[in-house]
């Protein structure tokens, strides 16, 4: 672990960043920014970890205990609360063992409340996945087609595949509402899919069946709003 510190600060900051950078030991130039406008884009942060071999978790601290038997995080993670320069913005912290390590913020001293989330980097098993987590589920597919047509819209299945993209992170569609295309992209390592358009990410994940209905019925709802506010 090395010391990392952000260089853009506010609900456009680096924090998260700076995190991943003092973790992996990585010059902060190596850490593409992963927040914007305090957004997290977690397909694009899935997508470069599995670069690298690595994949997150996210669980809240009564989550992590539940699942773990009363078992604090061991070793380096990531913690994320509230900074203590604003109750407005969040903020993220490396974390040793369960306790504040290393603020990445050189004006600010952890977080003033309690932990909201633990982010957890582990090594990323890809003999544990199938070519079926490469493409979206078919039955997310027939749904979200159903759905789509149902306001109009058209589902454009053979997008062209981003080139050198991961595997786990290449396929992709797109819905068509009039001129306006919005694209859809897959998440094979946490199973869940992400709208995009102008600019927009709106991710959705699908890893249960329930989960799965909901996103088919929700994104054409989205592309319908979004494409409207944007006439």
């Amino acid at each position: 672990m090395i010391k990392v510190y952000q260089s853009q600060f506010g609900k456009m900051g680096t924090c998260l960043s700076a995190c991943l950078a003092s973790i992996l030991e990585l010059r902060s130039s190596e850490v593409p920014r992963f927040c914007d406008g305090g957004l997290r884009f977690d397909l694009e942060l899935s997508e470069w970890l599995a670069s690298m071999g690595l994949r997150f978790t996210e669980h809240t601290p009564k989550e992590w205990l539940e699942i773990n038997k009363g078992e604090p995080v061991r070793g380096y993670s990531i913690l994320q609360g509230k900074t203590n320069l604003s109750n407005e913005l969040n903020h993220a912290i490396v974390g040793f063992d369960s306790e504040p390590f290393h603020d990445p913020n050189p004006k600010s001293k952890f977080l003033n409340s309690s932990v909201f989330a633990i982010m957890i980097l582990e090594k990323l098993d890809m003999a544990a996945f199938t070519e079926a987590d490469e493409r979206f589920p078919e039955a997310f597919i027939q749904q979200l087609r159903s759905a789509a047509k149902s306001r109009g819209q058209a589902l454009v299945t053979d997008v062209s595949k981003e080139e050198g993209s991961h595997p786990l992170f290449a396929d992709r569609c797109a819905i068509t509402l009039g001129e306006a295309t919005a694209l859809i992209r897959w998440d094979g390592v946490r199973k869940g899919v992400q709208l995009e358009y102008g600019g927009c990410r709106i991710p959705f994940p699908i890893h249960d069946a329930e989960l799965l209905q909901y996103a088919a019925l929700a994104i054409p709802t989205c592309v319908s709003q979004i494409c409207t506010k944007s006439r």
